[in-house]
């Protein structure tokens, strides 16, 4: 049934960009548009709603092929608060003031190893700012990740969010690498390989 939902959906707009493409009338070609922008709104809004994916009604990105669980290996850029007293907390992704979380993760793969020391001394205390602001927001009860609340728009990727942290500021940030192959974590989910990347120390 989901998927015979996910053919109409892209049906529907197929149809919407032919009839345009082809349309002669201008006035008609506008009533088009104005049509299939109230679509791809209203089909957003319901993928938000149910909480599925339809592409290309979605944010994802199209995957293809097949994976190969036991050598594919798959990474997660992990960033972490220490409190004074050495526990380790998860940053919440919304902490980066709209930079996607996602692709935070992906640019420290790629772009971070390139950085001389006081570069990547430079990147990770930034973070640290961003996390420690966001601790004292969380701290005080304020989850919403906007400063219009309950008003703003929905961050579309949806990231799980972590809520707790500790009453007193961080006194460092690490960021680490987590390695895994989906075969043997399925197995034992303790066959991660984690990697501290960088870290950074408020004193």
């Amino acid at each position: 049934m989901i998927q015979v939902g996910q053919t109409v959906a892209v049906a529907l707009l197929v149809y919407f960009v032919a009839r345009i493409r082809w349309e002669r009338s201008p006035e008609q070609r506008k009533r088009l548009i104005r049509l299939l922008l109230l679509y791809v709104c209203g089909a957003h809004l319901a993928m938000i709603v149910m909480q599925r994916d339809s592409w290309p009604i979605s944010n994802y990105r199209l995957l293809h092929g097949r994976a190969r669980l036991e050598t594919g290996q798959l990474f997660r850029i992990g960033f972490f608060g220490v409190d004074k007293r050495g526990r380790e907390w998860r940053i919440d992704p919304y902490a980066w003031r709209g930079i996607s979380d996602w692709h935070l993760q992906y640019w420290f793969e790629v772009n971070f190893p390139a950085l001389n020391p006081e570069e990547r001394k430079e990147v990770v205390r930034w973070l640290y700012g961003l996390a420690e602001r966001q601790r004292g927001e969380l701290a005080r009860g304020k989850t919403s990740p906007s400063i219009l609340g309950p008003l703003s728009a929905p961050q579309i990727w949806m990231f799980p969010r972590e809520l707790a942290v500790p009453p007193e500021p961080y006194v460092a940030l690490r960021v680490y690498k987590d390695t895994w192959y989906p075969g043997p974590v399925l197995i034992d989910s303790r066959k991660i390989t984690r990697k501290l990347v960088d870290e950074w120390r408020a004193h």
